[in-house]
């Protein structure tokens, strides 16, 4: 093997594209608070299926409000299909989701993103 070849860095794209990924992960929530944040998962999609479809982020924020969650700490973004979502508990947790145009409703809950707030940017 040449001797250049031997002092160069070894590069794995698929390691480097895992690597970009990793602003999307959760950040880790105790057991107690992953309870508090499962609480609202069934009120949630209770309130976001009774909307009107297909729903605006208004009707979204609106939803998520009607069941404790602060509508100023919901993110919302509207992909087209649908209306992505993030709310901040306030207990350093969230509950996240969509509604889509047919009324699907999508929800989980657990840690904000390690990027910061409770929804990760689409096409980042």
């Amino acid at each position: 093997m040449p001797d250049q070849e031997r002092h160069c860095a070894v590069y794995d794209p698929d390691a480097a594209m895992a690597e970009n990924e990793r602003y999307r992960e959760k950040r880790p929530v105790s057991a107690e608070v992953q309870a508090q944040l499962e609480a609202y998962v069934g009120p949630a999609r209770t309130a976001l299926e009774g909307l009107k479809q297909p729903a605006t982020v208004a009707d979204v924020k609106r939803a998520l409000g009607s069941i404790g969650l602060d509508e100023r700490k919901v993110q919302t973004e509207d992909i087209g299909t649908g209306i992505r979502f993030g709310a901040s508990s306030g207990t350093g947790g969230c509950v996240t989701g969509s509604v889509g145009v047919d009324g699907t409703v999508h929800l989980s809950a657990g840690g904000g993103i390690l990027d910061g707030g409770c929804l990760a940017m689409s096409g980042h």
